[in-house]
């Protein structure tokens, strides 16, 4: 990537324009057009024709306890639970 030639680029994140990654929440597949042999890295049976799905609502990884108990207290905050 070259900055060459580019305006400046602001710091505040608020400025910026709205970046996306990819989260994990779900895929929805297709499998009659799983297709391993041309698809894009790192997961080539997704094939081509991969569109986004934005989650606007907060998400949460849950690798340990400390994550557990935020997502517990986001869920009963939130009134996502019985």
């Amino acid at each position: 990537f070259s900055f060459k030639g580019k305006r400046e680029i602001s710091t505040n994140r608020q400025d910026l324009e709205p970046s996306y990654f990819l989260c994990h929440n779900f895929w929805v597949l297709r499998t009659s057009n799983f297709d391993t042999s041309t698809g894009q890295l790192p997961w080539k049976f997704m094939g081509n024709n991969i569109k986004p799905y934005i989650i606007r609502e907060k998400t949460f990884d849950v690798h340990d306890w400390e994550d557990v108990y935020h997502s517990e207290k986001w869920l009963k905050e939130n009134k996502k639970h019985d």
